[in-house]
């Protein structure tokens, strides 16, 4: 096993050491679940040290690869007793699901920090499409300058100094018997970081630039290799991924300012990744929760959870007194309560209760229907359903959240996810700063929109 690839399947002999001696494990990689199986004898001086249901991480190593494993829950355990003289002995077998493996060669195993994280992805390609430096790099078997390693298609650079891009790795190769010689550069996602990542930070890292890819290109990012690089030295990683889509149209498909123009196509921005990255965390986590969402077979599931998040997108405070006039109130208000012998603690907790009344949230119908009349007039009037909407469907959450008698038929159901879906396309779009121009030709080609298009 030299490296790990997502989508493939692997299975290994390792020992596991730990502080109560050393077991034998069965560890085995696919792409729906990863399993460790632990066996071995346990008497006075061994014993398995770990007994809870759920574990960190732990390592183990096989004749040459060295792996990590993270997020470890006890499915199984089962012993039977061998001997109870001399001493008492029993042999134990313990199956463990696995969240992710991050593998290395045994003689990198010290390596815990990182530099850059590699993902290559089948849908990148689809994502990039064609552009002059695809054509620049394949000229240049021919003409100057004949390109090796890896070149930028575009980086962009975050506000803690580091930098994420688009770059081709050149693999050049030839085959006398065969007559072949030849070069492919294929594109790959690059994340460089300023600092030092831990494999928690890198793994955190990978989640927010899959949601973020996944976004753009209609929720359906399919990758096929991680790599943790540090100098020379790399880190594979295999991480559990909702099953491969299959994507007919790319969201927001990569386009060069020329090109764009050219083809009359809105063109698509590399400041919207450095807004992305450079959003809250709370921020960030909506679009993983989005493609989590986005991925449940129960439709009234996928409602549910794209509801929530276009609820805390379109929040609307009302203030009603000015910050310095609500001062001036609670003052005035502080004093006289204190001159009536109401203790300082509870005037000070009554004063915040006023503080927090004078800011309130419209209802969430409300927001959502102020939230729809900021879309474009053009895109809205392509759209057969209205703010009215709007109501059947905060009615139709709260009868599915409160177990109300309803009854809707599926297709109606759909129209109400798809109408949704748009929606929450657009508050997302609008989140990593995407115009209203773009957001019109942008919006036509989310997943399903014959339903909600005339």
């Amino acid at each position: 096993m030299t490296e790990l690839k997502l989508g493939s399947s692997y299975e290994t002999q390792v020992t596991i050491p730990t502080s109560g001696g050393t077991f034998f494990g069965s560890l085995k990689i696919t792409p729906k679940k990863i399993t460790l199986v632990v066996s071995g004898d346990e008497f006075e001086d061994r014993k398995w040290p770990y007994s809870e249901p759920e574990n960190k991480e732990l390592e183990c190593h096989s004749t040459r690869e060295h792996f990590k494993l993270i997020g470890l829950t006890m499915n199984n355990w089962s012993g039977m007793l061998l001997a109870t003289h001399p001493k008492l002995i029993s042999s134990i077998q313990i199956t463990y699901s696995i969240e992710c493996v991050a593998m290395s060669h045994k003689h990198q195993a010290n390596r815990s920090n990182y530099h850059s994280i590699t993902i290559h992805s089948d849908t990148i390609k689809k994502w990039i499409g064609q552009t002059e430096k695809q054509r620049e790099i394949a000229a240049s078997q021919i003409t100057p300058p004949n390109y090796n390693g890896s070149i930028s298609e575009f980086k962009v650079g975050l506000k803690n100094q580091d930098t994420i891009g688009i770059s081709y790795s050149i693999e050049k190769s030839y085959s006398l018997p065969n007559f072949h010689a030849g070069m492919k550069f294929p594109p790959y996602i690059h994340y460089y970081s300023c600092e030092p990542l831990s494999l928690e930070d890198a793994i955190n890292k990978i989640k927010k630039i899959y949601s973020f890819f996944s976004f753009i290109t209609n929720k359906g990012m399919n990758i096929n290799q991680i790599i943790l690089n540090s100098g020379t030295h790399k880190t594979y990683l295999y991480t559990l991924l909702p099953e491969e889509r299959k994507i007919d149209t790319i969201l927001y498909p990569y386009s060069e300012p020329d090109k764009a123009q050219l083809l009359g196509k809105t063109r698509f921005l590399i400041d919207y990744i450095r807004n992305y990255f450079e959003l809250e965390d709370k921020s960030q986590e909506y679009f993983y929760k989005y493609l989590k969402y986005s991925r449940m077979t129960n439709p009234e599931d996928s409602f549910l959870g794209y509801f929530r998040i276009l609820e805390n997108l379109c929040i609307i405070e009302k203030q009603h007194f000015s910050d310095e006039t609500i001062n001036e109130i609670c003052a005035e208000t502080k004093s006289s309560l204190l001159q009536k012998k109401i203790s300082n603690k509870d005037a000070v907790s009554f004063i915040r209760g006023m503080k927090r009344l004078n800011k309130s949230k419209y209802n969430t119908e409300k927001c959502i229907q102020e939230f729809y009349k900021t879309l474009p007039s053009k895109t809205r009037n392509l759209w057969k359903f209205n703010k009215e909407k709007i109501s059947e469907i905060c009615k139709l959450r709260n009868d599915i959240t409160h177990a109300n008698d309803y009854s809707i038929d599926d297709s109606a159901l759909i129209e109400n996810l798809v109408f949704l879906d748009a929606l929450l396309t657009v508050a997302l779009l609008k989140e990593i700063g995407v115009e209203d121009e773009s957001i019109h030709e942008v919006s036509r080609r989310i997943d399903h929109y014959y339903f909600i298009a005339f």
